[in-house]
């Protein structure tokens, strides 16, 4: 399998819950996250925070500071990504919903796009990681679409008149078809 995804993983599920709402409370949200987001401390210490009110699941601050997450320009990177998405929701008549997909192997170098669509801004964080999955344990599955090779099961080919097949395999996510 390629060492890229696109995927959600829980982190950025439980930032798609915070500002997922709408009006009022999506209003909230970005004042919330705003105050958060306002010094220059490490995101983990934000993080931890979130911890003791019961917000993030207790893994949050070790996440937040292994791996490419520990670096400096990261923490510095995400809270201007965050705080241009809001500004520009904020831009619009309504505020729109922010969703964030993480994409691994598709740069050497931390980076944020942000997309303003119709219905939601989508923040994608470029993840300098190379890895052949993404999340098991979140609950947003993602696939990938691409022409067969040898190694695509038989059960991926979807049905195509031309060669080689298009495979649909599933990148992330849990496996079963129950995911909420």
């Amino acid at each position: 399998m390629p060492d890229r995804a696109v995927y959600k993983s829980t982190a950025a599920e439980v930032l798609d819950e915070l500002f997922g709402g709408a009006g009022d409370e999506l209003d909230a949200a970005f004042d919330r996250s705003l105050e958060l987001l306002a010094n220059d401390a490490p995101l983990s210490e934000a993080a931890s925070r979130l911890v003791e009110t019961g917000e993030l699941p207790p893994d949050a601050v070790e996440n937040s500071t292994r791996g490419w997450r520990a670096g400096e320009d990261v923490d510095r990177i995400l809270r201007c990504a965050y705080r241009e998405a809001i500004a520009i929701s904020r831009s619009r008549d309504e505020p729109l919903p922010i969703d964030t997909l993480w994409i691994t192997g598709a740069s050497d170098t931390f980076e944020v796009h942000l997309c303003e669509g119709t219905r939601q801004i989508t923040l994608a964080m470029f993840i300098p990681v190379r890895r052949a999955y993404g999340s098991r344990n979140a609950t947003a599955r993602s696939w990938v679409l691409r022409a067969a090779g040898a190694d695509d099961p038989s059960e991926a080919r979807l049905p195509d008149e031309g060669e080689p097949a298009v495979a649909m395999v599933q990148t992330s996510g849990r496996s079963d078809a129950t995911a909420d």
